[in-house]
């Protein structure tokens, strides 16, 4: 376990002389997100095409979304695999769902 403060100089100089040690390891942070970083998941509903809903459903799909995250309490890259791995299962169960030309939302 190496424990190392983000904070001044040192920290990037390890990070470009020992690129190994940050490529493969997990960063636990110690201090919550600011709102702003969780921002990212609300950018990526307004984005996701397949996405066939009103705007009050992805405004509560984002907060739910946010609440997990917070709930778990996971690395950043693991967020962006969260989210990635949200739309991979929805197309699929969306598209099960409207297998006769259907909508159900």
């Amino acid at each position: 376990m190496l424990c190392l403060s983000p904070v001044g100089q040192k920290f990037r100089e390890r990070a470009r002389k020992f690129p190994a040690i940050f490529n493969e390891c997990t960063i636990d942070w110690f201090l919550p997100w600011p709102e702003e970083a969780l921002s990212v998941a609300e950018s990526f509903i307004k984005n996701f095409k397949g996405l066939e809903t009103t705007a009050e459903i992805k405004i509560e799909l984002f907060k739910h979304i946010r609440t997990a995250h917070l709930m778990v309490f996971v690395t950043p890259k693991s967020f962006l695999s969260y989210l990635n791995s949200y739309k991979d299962f929805y197309m699929p169960k969306f598209g099960e769902l409207d297998i006769q030309g259907k909508s159900y939302i």
